[in-house]
């Protein structure tokens, strides 16, 4: 199935059975809630509806503290939280009007033992559409399996953190390689901030783009730069021309900067810079024909 469908994404649902009063205590809450929150921007940023149910504002946050009661918080993360959801509210802003229903209402809906009957999980597997979770282990970035009167198979996706969302994306031809980048390896070693898209991954096969994305997690995955350096696989080095008329980068914005490379599986090469704990990446190359004279 394909989640996001074949055309532009229009709603999402979002998951009362993720808040049932896990939180310690508000701003816990909100806490936890900041990668909801960056998914909403993202798609409110692309016209895309939330659609809830009639009963989603009961929900528990803590044991004692409701969905509603956010509306006496005034912190930041509290206003930018309600101000999206109001924003992005699908017109009917619930779902769970009989004349609106997806489901069957003769039908039981399951996930394991749980009865999601009558449930935005239930709605969005009819629906095939996504939904949005707040974090709860049961929902957090995962696909869920819905088994409808015992027999029929239903899945749907529940969207957790904004890295996620855009993996899907990606791999469902909703937005390009280099947003699918620098979402995945955000606030880490590696930032895609820089990137030339000139000098990407126009001509690269998917099988290649995934080579690139696998040397791209065994950088993350070392522990250090002496690491990164002694890895052989990796082979990380300084980028040095044989001349000024060999350097990629004369001509370029950072022709300052003291330019690295590093393997992703031969003979790929991914370029950039270091600059304390960040590593910019600014170039691929897909034939090591500038390698060859640096």
């Amino acid at each position: 199935m394909n989640y996001w469908g074949c055309d532009k994404m229009e709603k999402v649902y979002l998951n009362e059975l993720s808040l049932e009063g896990q939180f310690r205590d508000i701003d816990q809450f909100l806490d936890d809630s900041m990668p909801v929150i960056k998914c909403l921007k993202y798609m409110n940023e692309q016209g895309i509806g939330v659609s809830k149910q009639s009963n989603f504002y009961d929900q528990r946050i803590t044991k004692d503290k409701k969905f509603n009661d956010l509306r006496g918080v005034k912190n930041d993360k509290a206003r930018r939280l309600k101000r999206l959801l109001l924003s992005m509210a699908d017109n009917p802003p619930f779902w769970d009007q009989e004349e609106f229903f997806k489901q069957d209402i003769s039908s039981k809906y399951f996930l394991g033992t749980i009865d999601v009957t009558a449930t935005s999980i239930a709605e969005a597997s009819e629906d095939e559409k996504v939904i949005l979770s707040f974090l709860h282990k049961d929902y957090e970035n995962k696909e869920l399996e819905i088994i409808k009167n015992k027999e029929e198979c239903l899945s749907v996706i529940s969207v957790y953190s904004y890295d996620y969302l855009e993996e899907y994306l990606w791999k469902n031809k909703e937005t390009d390689i280099y947003d699918y980048l620098k979402a995945r390896y955000i606030d880490r070693r590696l930032d895609f901030s820089k990137f030339e898209k000139e000098y990407g991954f126009l001509d690269f096969s998917q099988s290649e783009i995934e080579d690139c994305i696998e040397a791209f997690d065994r950088f993350e995955e070392a522990e250090g730069w002496d690491e990164i350096v002694r890895d052989r696989t990796l082979n990380f080095k300084r980028y040095s021309p044989a001349s000024n008329k060999d350097d990629w980068f004369r001509k370029s914005e950072f022709k300052d900067k003291k330019i690295y490379k590093f393997r992703c599986k031969n003979p790929k090469r991914c370029f950039g810079y270091r600059e304390g704990e960040k590593f910019y990446v600014l170039r691929m190359e897909r034939d090591h024909k500038i390698s060859d004279n640096g």
